[in-house]
């Protein structure tokens, strides 16, 4: 703050003093001028922030200072605390509903790795717009929701709980949890399976694990059909992968597959010896088990196994104070 401006050869300033802007934004209030930018969600404070910027006759005061976005722009405020808090999860709070429709969106996500798939699930605007038709227009924040919902869940306590109905898309009526089992049975033994719908990775299709405690347990027997939701994929890459002269006899290739799934069994027998002979049945060719070209076959149609082992209670454990264990995959 400059008192006097005195011009000579050169302009000088008389009788300065230093001043705090924060004094100038609480003195001229009536007279700065605000502008925000960035809106965007803040976890941390579970609610819409935005950039303040304040100026006084051009003179920035604040720069880049996060402010509540509610107050300012209540709708866009209200959209992103639906479209990131509720809807992708990205908040910290205790209620139940909201952690319910989080187990339920992975699980689904699960059956989705499972079937390789991506359109089981209904996309995130339809669950914008099942917590928008619900929740009232000033509900802009999670301290506003928290005020809200305390009162409304005496009335409703389901009101904003997720169900497979909404969750599952048209499309989703085809896919069946039995097709994709969670365990391989083998006699009285059960290994726990996993899946993976990540292309060009080592885990990429389904994962047996099998405890070293009964790896000599374990017969090498029946995982070349593999699961039910993926055999007929499988049955068509194993016909692509016929050598070209016989290839030509079953041509097209899932034609022949969708017959063979109506036809064969899984069983102890090698998938390649079963398709073989059905083949050979119906096509004009003799087909053997060893025409198929394995290699060419995609990974993930080919079951991955990893041996895993828990070291004694004794021994030392690591750095995270688990257990360590060690794993060995391999393609049938």
């Amino acid at each position: 703050m400059t008192a006097e401006l005195v011009e000579t050869s050169r302009l000088w300033a008389r009788t300065n003093a230093a001043i705090d802007p924060e004094w100038v934004e609480a003195i001229a209030g009536h007279l700065v001028k605000r502008s925000h930018a960035e809106p965007r969600w803040s976890r941390s404070r579970a609610s819409a922030i935005a950039d303040e910027r304040v100026t006084l006759y051009g003179v920035p005061l604040v720069a880049g200072r996060p402010v509540p976005y509610g107050r300012i722009d209540p709708e866009v405020a209200r959209d992103l605390f639906i479209r990131h808090g509720l809807v992708e999860g990205d908040w910290d709070t205790r209620h139940d509903f909201f952690h319910a429709n989080r187990r339920l969106v992975r699980q689904l996500g699960e059956l989705e790795a499972r079937a390789r798939r991506r359109d089981i699930i209904v996309d995130d605007e339809t669950l914008i717009d099942f917590y928008d038709e619900r929740l009232p227009a000033d509900v802009v924040s999670g301290a506003h929701f928290d005020a809200w919902w305390k009162k409304a869940r005496r009335d409703d306590a389901e009101l904003l709980t997720f169900t497979e109905d909404l969750l599952l898309s048209d499309t989703a009526d085809d896919v069946s949890h039995a097709d994709y089992p969670g365990s391989w049975k083998q006699g009285q033994i059960s290994l726990p399976l996993t899946y993976q719908f990540e292309p060009g990775s080592d885990a990429d299709g389904v994962t047996v694990h099998v405890p070293i405690e009964v790896l000599n347990q374990v017969e090498p027997v029946g995982f070349d059909w593999l699961v039910p939701g993926l055999r007929q994929d499988l049955i068509i890459a194993m016909v692509k992968a016929l050598p070209k002269n016989v290839r030509r006899h079953f041509v097209p290739a899932p034609d022949h597959a969708r017959a063979a799934m109506a036809a064969l069994e899984a069983s102890n027998e090698p998938v390649t010896a079963a398709l073989a002979a059905y083949l050979s049945h119906r096509g004009a060719v003799p087909v053997r088990g060893t025409d198929f070209e394995w290699e060419r076959v995609p990974d993930h149609l080919k079951v991955t196994f990893r041996v895993e082992r828990r070291q004694p209670a004794q021994g030392r454990k690591g750095a995270d104070g688990h257990a360590s264990r060690f794993s060995v995959k391999a393609r049938t």
